[in-house]
């Protein structure tokens, strides 16, 4: 359900003619984890510290996915 939500936001929020941006992913982003699982983890805001996709005991450099620095992504 959150899902739709967040997709619908972020549909009218670019039709009416707003531009692709931070706030708006940040919008999108609270909705996804409104009332579910992750609640507690800061929905709207950026990650604060380096993550990885993988197997428990993975590092960075054995994980199947490392995501972007978090230092690079509002740049991004």
């Amino acid at each position: 359900f959150n899902y739709v939500l967040a997709v619908e936001h972020g549909l009218r929020y670019i039709r009416g003619g707003h531009p692709f941006t931070l706030q708006m992913l940040r919008e999108v982003h609270h909705l996804l984890l409104k009332d579910v699982r992750g609640t507690e983890k800061r929905p709207g805001h950026l990650r604060d510290r380096a993550v990885l996709i993988g197997r428990d005991g993975d590092t960075f450099d054995t994980a199947r996915f490392v995501p972007p620095c978090h230092t690079a992504l509002e740049p991004l």
